[in-house]
């Protein structure tokens, strides 16, 4: 079996989907290069992958790899055609994490502890 490693772009959303035996997946389409240069990929995947790409939106960059799969189907101009498909165990995103903002000087998380209107005890014996 080889293993591919397919990056492009989401087309639709990802769908999450149950099999009769009660097992996750999901499933997704992913277009790889632009113009008259196209190919288009069916991905599967399972377990923490499958909840991976179930969180993805239509048009994210993606990056998976995985087992290959070719299968062909009669269209229906009647021609045989080839379909890819990637059986996903590993996916990357390429979309950007937000960073954290940063909490004002006035957040109570950021005083400092001797700025704090703490009482003090009075029956100090100082």
């Amino acid at each position: 079996m080889a293993t591919v490693m397919v990056t492009g772009r989401l087309f639709r959303q990802p769908e999450r989907k149950t099999s009769a035996a009660g097992k996750v997946f999901t499933t997704a389409k992913i277009k790889e290069g632009s113009g008259d240069n196209v190919a288009w990929w069916s991905a599967v995947a399972f377990g923490d992958t499958a909840e991976a790409l179930a969180a993805m939106q239509d048009g994210e960059a993606v990056s998976l790899s995985g087992n290959l799969a070719v299968e062909t189907y009669k269209a229906n101009d009647g021609e045989t055609r080839v379909s890819l498909k990637v059986v996903a165990e590993a996916i990357l995103s390429a979309r950007k994490r937000r960073k954290p903002k940063p909490q004002s000087a006035n957040s109570p998380d950021n005083t400092p502890q001797n700025d704090r209107n703490d009482f003090i005890d009075d029956a100090m014996p100082f």
